[in-house]
């Protein structure tokens, strides 16, 4: 593996050859989770890792209830770990089901997956941690379903095999500690593993079309309050105007599932004052006004966008900045105990994005006569475009998907960061080619 003066490794795959692999620095775009999946999150079990997976000789799923308002299913991402070595065989098929069925045990009757309103193609699946992206889905679910898959080209064995990934629990929708398993002859029976672990598996998903954000205000004499909901996990603006011409900004503001209520301390009761909601393609970073806890600490909300790795510093003069928190925010908002207020007086803080992980196409090896296995790590949850090229002048995309949810660790002269982890199948076609990975906002 060689390295060049800029610190870039290059990987060229060649069937029948050694394979070679490029790392290139970030690209930025101003799309939101990617150009292929847009809507409102209705469903997001991918925050919580457990850190396991459980594989199936047979189709299985959960039955999830979703949250927000949007009902057209547009797009799905579950998490799996593949337990093999790959030949380029192995594939996953992924149902939707209504739950209009009944399963009976001990006089008690639950709804069961019946109705299929789905069922992919055979989808290419890769070795370790995966995430697995479905796009341009165009199903009408109810509030609740069941989603499950199947695997095939697989003996089911260890070191065949491959599950879905344990995750609890949910921070939109919900699901109880149990799922389906499809038996040949019998249909889908309910399972459970007795709460260790909970039987939900890490799963999002995107539905259309997104609502708009509302607002309810109350007067109370000079105070107004306003109450404003919006799609999940998305941010936006409030503002004011007294001619509806000219606006001035009062909150931002993001929304995780429940109203967010604000007071305008500028309001006078002999004005008439105006007021809306605008949504914001991404979500800006964001210090909330410091809180005393009655045990004498002082503690401080952020905001920002999720999956995004952040720095909080402190200091005493605006000169000197000392970090407090450097983490991946993984769920928008996080609440951090800055310490006692008696431990220090006056005190500035300040939030700034980190130097993300670094993108690393580790491998690209030839699997058959036509296909490349692409191996690439990055940071957990950031959506990645892998790209191919022949020449290294155009490029196309193979797939835009997120870093496995689950980080591992870089190999020893890497950066020790947390690592996602992505295995793609590329049909090459015996061409020889180029790839290089981007990270998406």
């Amino acid at each position: 593996m060689s390295k060049d003066t800029n610190g870039f490794r290059w990987f060229a795959g060649r069937v029948g050859s050694n394979s070679l692999a490029k790392r290139l620095p970030y690209w930025l775009t101003l799309l939101f989770l990617g150009s292929q999946l847009q809507g409102e999150i209705v469903y997001d079990n991918v925050r919580n890792d457990c850190y396991m997976f459980h594989p199936r000789r047979f189709e299985y799923g959960d039955d999830i209830i979703l949250a927000g308002q949007a009902r057209h299913v547009t797009g799905m991402q579950f998490q799996y770990y593949g337990d093999f070595q790959p030949t380029g065989n192995e594939y996953v098929k992924v149902r939707i089901y209504k739950n209009d069925g009944e399963y009976t045990q001990n006089e008690i009757t639950i709804p069961a997956p019946k109705t299929l309103l789905y069922e992919s193609e055979k989808l290419h699946i890769g070795f370790g941690y995966n995430v697995m992206t479905i796009t341009n889905l165009d199903v009408e679910v109810p509030d609740r379903f069941t989603w499950t898959v199947e695997w095939f080209g697989l003996t089911h064995s260890f070191g065949n095999r491959a599950g879905l990934s344990h995750f609890d629990a949910p921070v939109a929708g919900s699901s109880y500690d149990d799922f389906w398993v499809n038996v040949p002859e019998i249909g889908f029976l309910p399972q459970t593993f007795g709460g260790s672990p909970v039987a939900n598996f890490a799963m999002r998903v995107f539905a259309g079309p997104e609502p708009e954000a509302t607002m309810e205000k109350e007067i109370n004499g000079r105070q107004v309050r306003l109450k404003i909901n919006g799609p999940n996990f998305r941010a936006g603006t409030v503002e004011s105007s007294l001619d509806e011409t000219n606006w001035t900004s009062l909150k931002l503001v993001s929304f995780r599932g429940k109203p967010v209520e604000i007071n305008d301390l500028l309001a006078d009761a002999n004005e008439v004052r105006f007021y809306r909601t605008r949504l914001l393609a991404d979500i800006p970073w964001l210090l909330e006004p410091l809180r005393l806890d009655t045990n004498g600490s002082v503690q401080l909300t952020l905001n920002g966008p999720s999956w995004h790795e952040f720095i909080l510093a402190g200091s005493y003069d605006y000169v000197q900045w000392f970090p407090i928190v450097a983490t991946n925010l993984l769920d928008m908002t996080m609440d951090v105990n800055v310490g006692l207020a008696s431990n220090f007086g006056r005190r500035f803080f300040r939030i700034e994005e980190a130097v993300p992980t670094p993108v690393i196409v580790r491998s690209a090896v030839p699997i058959s006569a036509t296909q490349y296995q692409i191996h690439v790590n990055g940071p957990p949850g950031r959506q990645c475009r892998v790209e191919y090229s022949t020449d290294l002048l155009a490029w196309y995309e193979v797939a835009t998907t997120p870093f496995s949810f689950t980080a591992g660790f870089a190999s020893q002269g890497e950066n020790q960061s947390a690592l996602g982890e992505m295995c793609l199948v590329d049909e090459a076609a015996g061409q020889k080619r180029f790839y290089r990975a981007i990270l998406l906002p």
